[in-house]
């Protein structure tokens, strides 16, 4: 809804993180692993995130600005853009 997402996190097991996303800002993360605070999935999901939604606001705000939302995408896909907007550092998975 432009202001409620999703994310997948893979370790020992996928975990789904919710969190949201008002005015360039995530907030309200939660994890649904059996850790009953802030759980490193929900840390790796907003580095993540900080670091994609800078990248498509950077080089896309036009789109997004038009659209009002961010779509589902391929995994390679993503993985790919996540990749090439890299700009210093090491990108894993």
């Amino acid at each position: 809804d432009a202001s409620h997402g999703y994310a997948i996190v893979v370790g020992s097991d996928v975990y789904e993180v919710e969190f949201d996303y008002i005015d360039g800002a995530i907030s309200n993360l939660v994890c649904n692993c059996f850790c009953t605070y802030k759980c490193k999935h929900e840390f790796a999901a907003m580095l993540q995130l900080q670091e994609i939604f800078a990248f498509i606001e950077k080089r896309h705000s036009e789109e997004f600005e038009k659209n009002g939302y961010f779509a589902a995408i391929n995994k390679g896909i993503l993985f790919a853009l996540a990749v090439d907007g890299r700009e210093d550092g090491n990108f894993c998975i």
